[in-house]
């Protein structure tokens, strides 16, 4: 059987053949390798030749292909082994048998994490020639092999899945196609953008603005101003409040918002940032009100601010609400405030109720 990637990406997604704790097993192997490169930089050793530096000394001489086969050798052997381990249900593996094939599996993604993305596609590929495994098998070691390539490699992924003439479109989740490029984009949000770009038109069933967003976000996440310039955030900055809340600078998106999009966009997406910053740093949120100039952006922003702190300061919350012009928004925001009265204050929240005229 050969192995679509699309299924392998569904593999992937609902960690089925792979298993969990495979997957957590990737993960850890991920943090070792960046502890790893972040300390040869450190070291003033460039971490982009890194890698090439270990495979160098290890196997000197070896071509890169060669190193590649031998390990999906190895790979492939010790998925046979996994497969009579998995398969001894009349006489179970004992504990310590378990925590050695464990330990081997970790030791295999580790040295996966360090080959190259070439390597990885002879990898792929030595596992879907293979006549060796069984279909769960192969989809096993494939699945993991893809996760690695996707997680080290996100660019040649890309490559791979949309080169591939076994991929079929709908078999794919558009969430996967976002997923993989938000990989890429956490490494080179620029140099994901540029793609983006220049092959929306080609494959405009993936790179829909669900996809954009990821990339977006990313920019956005490292340098906002330069995120401001791009021209697709106008019509994506709907989407865009995980980035707004993790940015540490809520303040200049909000602004920024305020300014760009069309006054009803404008009012949802600052109410959602608000919102989200008054619940993560309300004092932060609160200066930054302070020093915002009048308009309707501070109108809309003052409101929600005033609804979410209202929650656990009432009385904060009700003397912002007090410097919102008389009308029908101080009312409503005034009003939501009693609504949102703690209810262990009864007394505190009828004195507030009579003082306002809210029945």
């Amino acid at each position: 059987m050969k192995i679509s990637i699309a299924v392998a990406l569904l593999i992937l997604a609902v960690g089925a053949m792979v298993g969990w704790h495979d997957y957590q097993q990737v993960a850890v192997a991920r943090e070792s390798h960046e502890k790893l490169v972040a300390e040869a930089a450190r070291l003033g050793i460039d971490p982009s030749n890194l890698l090439d530096f270990v495979r160098v000394t290890k196997h000197a001489r070896e071509d890169r292909e060669a190193v590649a086969k031998r390990f999906a050798a190895e790979f492939i052997a010790f998925g046979r082994e996994r497969e009579a381990f998995d398969g001894a249900a009349g006489n179970p593996p004992d504990e310590a048998m378990q925590q050695r094939m464990s330990q081997r599996m970790s030791d295999f993604i580790e040295r996966m994490m360090s080959l190259d993305a070439t390597q990885l596609k002879t990898l792929i590929a030595g596992i879907r020639s293979s006549d060796e495994l069984k279909d769960e098998s192969r989809e096993r070691l494939l699945a993991i092999a893809f996760m690695v390539l996707w997680d080290v490699h996100p660019r040649a992924m890309l490559a791979l899945y949309i080169e591939s003439p076994e991929t079929t479109r709908n078999e794919i989740a558009e969430g996967h196609f976002k997923s993989l490029l938000g990989r890429w984009a956490k490494d080179d949000p620029l140099g994901a953008l540029e793609w983006v770009r220049k092959n929306a038109g080609n494959y405009p069933d993936l790179i829909t603005d669900y996809a954009k967003q990821s990339v977006i976000e990313r920019v956005a996440l490292q340098d906002p101003k330069l995120a401001f310039k791009q021209p697709e955030l106008a019509g994506l900055a709907g989407g865009l409040n995980h980035a707004v809340a993790e940015s540490g600078e809520p303040g200049p998106w909000i602004d920024w918002i305020g300014r760009t999009l069309p006054s009803d966009k404008a009012e949802s997406g600052i109410q959602e940032a608000v919102v989200s910053w008054t619940r993560n740093d309300y004092q932060a949120a609160g200066k930054w009100l302070a020093s915002t100039p009048e308009g309707p952006a501070k109108n809309t922003a003052v409101r929600s601010y005033a609804e979410t702190l209202s929650h656990y300061q009432p009385a904060n919350a009700a003397q912002w609400a007090m410097c919102l012009r008389p009308g029908p928004d101080r009312d409503a925001t005034l009003k939501m405030i009693y609504q949102n009265w703690p209810i262990e204050e009864p007394a505190a929240a009828a004195a507030f109720a009579k003082e306002h005229g809210i029945k």
